[in-house]
């Protein structure tokens, strides 16, 4: 008998515990990333996500009420996810406001993409693997971190007292200042680029 003919028994027996279909895929995953080799940083904010994720599957009913397998999630469950992700909420992840965020109630928008992003790569890898057939993240927009694209400007009095004073120690010999200098340059030369 296959292992897995095996197991199938005793789960028809109730032999083994039940175990979480979700949190196995989370933990898979999390395996394939390390595989993958995504630094520890990333791994361990990848698994805070998805657990974070869970929990608020579970704590929403959905996890009793759909099901224990990602196949059930739907893009009615990802919006309503994003939903509760941009809503205040002092007790987020059911954690005490002293605990939660820095008495913070509110997410910044630059989490609140890390959050649907990583939850969207853990389904789309649930589809590479072929555990499901589609993503529920189809049609789901994210909202993308805003970047301040402005260029703030220096008085050219300034720029000219900088130059003049990294000219200066870079003629004697100094290493960091024509470092400083060059990266000045380069920054500028990219800045009028973008300006043009």
């Amino acid at each position: 008998m296959s292992q897995q003919n095996a197991r199938k028994a005793a789960d028809s027996l109730n032999l083994l515990p039940q175990v979480c279909p979700f949190a196995n895929y989370i933990d898979d995953w999390l395996v394939a990333c390390k595989a993958s080799r995504r630094s520890q940083k990333t791994i361990k904010g990848y698994g805070e996500v998805l657990t974070k994720f869970l929990w608020w599957y579970k704590d929403t009913g959905y996890y009793a009420a759909l099901g224990s397998h990602p196949r059930y999630v739907t893009r009615r469950e990802i919006r309503e996810f994003i939903t509760y992700l941009q809503e205040p909420n002092s007790l987020r992840w059911g954690v005490a406001p002293t605990v939660n965020n820095g008495f913070r109630d509110r997410l910044s928008s630059a989490t609140i993409t890390y959050y649907a992003r990583t939850v969207r790569v853990f389904f789309n890898w649930l589809v590479n693997e072929e555990h499901l057939t589609a993503t529920p993240f189809n049609r789901v927009e994210i909202e993308s971190k805003k970047h301040d694209q402005t260029l703030k400007l220096i008085p050219r009095s300034d720029m000219t007292k900088l130059f003049s004073f990294l000219l200066t120690k870079a003629e004697s010999g100094g290493f960091t200042a024509r470092r400083a200098l060059a990266w000045l340059a380069l920054s500028m030369t990219q800045a009028l680029g973008r300006v043009n």
